[in-house]
């Protein structure tokens, strides 16, 4: 598995500043929580889909295919940080 904090510069307030992904070997995100400037939020994993997010139906480009387009920022982070935000994200909706 790979994990991914992904950071998005723009100025659409529809779509999240801050993207966490888990990524398998064949590079299938398995779970994701997406964070908006405003506070809202949302998380998908398997069939579960909240808060409008989705897992892409795309493979996951590399960190550095991600950084080649300067409104991104990503990078990897270890296992325990992603279930770190999992663990707060997910507590939320519980």
């Amino acid at each position: 598995m790979e994990y991914i904090k992904c950071i998005w510069y723009h100025h659409d307030e529809d779509e999240p500043e801050t993207i966490y992904s888990e990524v398998d070997n064949k590079r299938e995100e398995t779970r994701k929580i997406e964070i908006y400037k405003s506070g809202k939020f949302g998380i998908a994993a398997g069939n579960i889909s909240i808060g409008g997010t989705y897992l892409a139906d795309v493979d996951v480009p590399r960190i550095s295919d991600i950084n080649k387009d300067k409104q991104f920022k990503a990078i990897e982070i270890d296992k325990n940080d992603f279930e770190e935000a999992w663990k707060k994200y997910i507590s939320y909706i519980k």
